[in-house]
């Protein structure tokens, strides 16, 4: 904006407001872009299932018939620690990363977990043959 004093107040308060509402208009079609998406997502995607410990979960309901109401709740709470582990570890590897620290040895633990998970995941359908 200019500030010509011979322009008027007027002048400057719609020149604002031309400007503001380009802004506007700009932030309700990232909101409208980002709703529609979201939106299709939800529409189009299949839903989520679990990927790990799946078929020892199958095993271990077709093994014990009188526990199937008890063991998905088991497996469930056991993929729920293990994504808050995950999770929370991330958090602070990025924090290290981001006070210069040493975030490497920050990693390392959660990595093995992750690695250990994944091979016991391959292990299990390895044994059971599902």
């Amino acid at each position: 904006m200019c500030r010509d004093p011979r322009r008027d107040v007027w002048a400057e308060c719609r020149e604002f407001g031309q400007m503001a509402g380009d802004r506007a208009i700009a932030i309700l079609s990232l909101l409208f872009a980002a709703v529609a998406s979201t939106i299709a997502i939800g529409l189009f995607a299949p839903p989520a299932a679990a990927q790990f410990f799946q078929s020892a979960e199958d095993w271990m309901s077709q093994q014990f018939p009188d526990a199937a109401d008890v063991v998905p709740v088991v497996f469930n709470v056991l993929r729920g620690l293990f994504v808050l582990y995950v999770g929370i570890a991330l958090v602070k590897v990025i924090n290290a990363m981001r006070d210069d620290e040493d975030w490497k040895s920050l990693a390392r633990t959660p990595l093995i977990i992750l690695i250990a998970v994944t091979l016991g995941d391959v292990l299990v359908v390895l044994i059971i043959g599902q």
